[in-house]
């Protein structure tokens, strides 16, 4: 009897820590790109504004929402490129991400913290408290 105790423990122990090998390793994938996928004018917009740089974007930005266009720049940039979601970060870990030169996006920076979409402190971005990118981006940010 005992040795049958041990043989359910056996395969109790082989069922915790084997029976997640077989399954597909599946990379976290970021709200954005789920976006994206779903046909979401407004998201394909911001990456076109995000690709094309300050000339795109002010042409395509409402005049005030530059602070609700800073915010959602950010936050699309952080979600496709650092996976962790981490909430501070440095503006040169967003340089080479986008378009945008580093005086463009502390500006953008600046503007989103006076509005309190985000904290900036000069050379650090917190998201912490920054408004999900769907409701930025309903915002009517796009002319």
């Amino acid at each position: 009897m005992p040795f049958l105790g041990y043989i359910i423990m056996a395969l109790l122990l082989w069922w915790i820590f084997f029976s997640g090998g077989n399954q597909k390793n599946r990379p976290s994938v970021p709200a954005a790109i789920k976006l994206v996928d779903s046909g979401n004018v407004l998201l394909e917009r911001l990456v076109e504004c995000i690709e094309g740089g300050w000339s795109m974007a002010s042409e395509q930005v409402e005049k005030g929402k530059w602070p609700e266009f800073g915010a959602a720049l950010f936050l699309f940039l952080r979600n496709e490129n650092f996976h962790s979601k981490r909430n501070r970060l440095s503006i040169s870990e967003f340089l080479g991400k986008s378009a945008f030169e580093k005086d463009d996006l502390c500006y953008l920076a600046r503007a989103a913290a006076s509005e309190g979409l985000l904290k900036f402190d000069g050379n650090s971005i917190d998201l912490k408290d920054t408004p999900c990118l769907e409701e930025l981006l309903k915002n009517n940010l796009f002319r």
